[in-house]
């Protein structure tokens, strides 16, 4: 009798295995597994995005609460490492998600996952590199030319990539510009008037303190997230000059106010305290500029919207996702079927022109993350025209490797780096604003 419960003992064990086998199996192939192999850890950075999405879904991206994977517990099959994970991406807030697909074990596999591959993470890398053999001295970027929004946004390229300064292979490069930033303080006040300047910086110093958890970079960029705030016209757009009372100067300018929206996302994020309501009364500037064709005003001068262009209606579309507005609404479809590839002007689409100022980098950057936030219907038609031109027009040798030539693009007179920054911010979009 004991002979035979043991038998009938070990076919039972015999099988829940084969069950285990069996439900393993399938959930691997439909995609909800949390004992998924890291896929990148044999064969470097897989090219199909589709069996790796699997597994970040899986992934604990909180950056904060969970620095490193949680092991699993118990020897898995063949002795490999695997990961357990408490929360699924989707169960994760879009602040701790944001950061946590920075991290270098998530980078490559959201990048994948969202349309990047291996050459566009290794023009990232690359860029990174060129950008630390430019910064000055000081730890600013583009000294001689608006240093302090060229300094902010070389920031943002690095910290996009999940690089800060208290940790990391580019530290001591990061550390340098936010003691740069850092230092344009005297006292409560910034060393610009330029709104530009703040934006940049307060966006720079916020998400430096949303992977670092610096509490310094917290009180400043709060102090410059206060001063936008205070800042705002009344159309709800903001001035070129940061000294100019509300209501005193009706000039609004578009270029500047997007950023400003930038800038409170990048607060957001991290944790910043930031009052809301500016960003629902930016949505009201841009109904105003906005005509009945999808075009979007360069500014507002004595209340009247002036200089119409998709270039800007690019810029306006990414600010209005981020103030919360959706697909569903009609104008926002207009507008984002106006900086469509299929629609946008010729002088606009993702083609590689050798002639000064020929290229509009903002453009190209404004319109791929706002077809990013729009769905993969819309960001499709964008990802691999523009991913594959910036990767395959990247220079390849000498002094300048890992950069894009300035003197191609527009606005390469503002600064030293905006073209190769900007080209950066677009092949980080996969994981800069992962939701």
């Amino acid at each position: 009798m004991e002979t035979a419960e043991k038998v009938l003992e070990g076919v039972m064990w015999v099988a829940l295995a084969l069950l285990a086998l069996l439900y393993g199996g399938l959930e691997f192939r439909y995609g909800d597994s949390p004992l998924l192999k890291d896929p990148t850890a044999e064969k470097g950075i897989p090219e199909d995005p589709k069996p790796y999405a699997i597994y970040i879904s899986r992934m604990n991206l909180d950056a904060k609460l969970a620095p490193k994977p949680i092991a699993f517990k118990g020897a898995a099959p063949g002795g490999e490492e695997r990961l357990e994970t408490e929360l699924t991406v989707l169960e994760k807030s879009a602040q701790r998600t944001a950061f946590g697909a920075r991290r270098p074990e998530a980078r490559p596999l959201v990048a994948v996952a969202g349309g990047g591959n291996a050459a566009s993470e290794e023009a990232v890398e690359k860029g990174l590199a060129y950008l630390a053999r430019l910064q000055d001295v000081s730890g600013a970027f583009s000294p001689n030319t608006n240093p302090i929004a060229s300094t902010g946004l070389a920031l943002l390229c690095y910290l996009g990539a999940g690089h800060h300064h208290k940790d990391g292979k580019y530290r001591i490069t990061v550390e340098n510009s936010v003691n740069y930033l850092k230092g344009r303080f005297t006292g409560p006040s910034f060393g610009s008037s330029k709104v530009l300047d703040v934006a940049m910086a307060e966006a720079a110093l916020a998400e430096a303190y949303g992977l670092s958890g610096d509490k310094d970079c917290l009180e400043k960029s709060a102090s410059l997230m206060d001063l936008l705030f205070h800042s705002q016209g009344p159309h709800g757009g903001w001035n070129e000059d940061i000294g100019t009372p509300p209501g005193s100067d009706r000039r609004q300018d578009t270029l500047t106010s997007c950023w400003v929206i930038q800038a409170f996302h990048s607060a957001r994020l991290s944790g910043v305290p930031c009052n809301d309501t500016a960003l629902q009364r930016f949505l009201g500037y841009a109904r105003l500029i906005t005509d009945d064709k999808g075009l979007c005003a360069a500014l507002i001068e004595n209340d009247k919207p002036q200089g119409h262009h998709e270039s800007m209606t690019a810029r306006v579309v990414h600010a209005r996702f981020i103030c919360g507005e959706g697909v569903k609404d009609d104008k926002m479809r207009l507008e984002l079927e106006r900086i469509s590839i299929a629609k946008a002007p010729r002088e606009l689409k993702p083609l590689w022109k050798a002639e000064k100022g020929a290229m509009n980098g903002s453009f190209w950057y404004q319109a791929f993350a706002a077809s990013a936030m729009a769905g993969s219907a819309w960001f499709q038609k964008w990802n691999e025209p523009l991913r594959d031109l910036l990767v395959k027009n990247q220079i390849k040798d000498g002094p300048a490797a890992g950069g894009w030539d300035e003197s191609l693009f527009k606005g390469s007179d503002r600064s030293a780096v905006h073209a190769t920054c900007l080209n950066l911010l677009a092949l980080e979009t996969y994981y800069r604003n992962y939701r």
